[in-house]
């Protein structure tokens, strides 16, 4: 799992979760240079990452995290923190081989 803030200024937000995600025994990285977010992104699907978690504005403000599901041409917005840690857990615990691509599956 890949965790890109979109500015410098969502670096805060982006490392709370990646300690959290990191502190549930997940393998996570992150990105937090001053590169562009598309960028970012494009290097972590490069690299077959199953979800890439993208914060800005919006998800700093409102708890909430998007997901990008490899795969998937949709994006998951707004998807409050405590719900994603709960898909996160299920994934883990459950050992699932496929990937959850709504919120809804949970």
């Amino acid at each position: 799992m890949a965790i890109v803030p979109i500015r410098t200024e969502h670096n805060a937000y982006a490392e709370k979760i990646f300690k959290d995600l990191e502190n549930m025994g997940l393998r996570v990285e992150a990105d937090y240079s001053d590169k562009n977010m598309n960028t970012k992104i494009k290097n972590f699907k490069l690299m077959k990452d199953p979800y890439i978690v993208v914060v800005g504005d919006k998800e700093a403000e409102e708890g909430t995290v998007s997901i990008n599901v490899r795969g998937q041409k949709n994006q998951m917005r707004n998807v409050p923190l405590e719900k994603f840690y709960a898909m996160c857990r299920k994934m883990n615990e459950e050992h699932m081989q496929e990937l959850i691509a709504s919120a809804d599956q949970i």
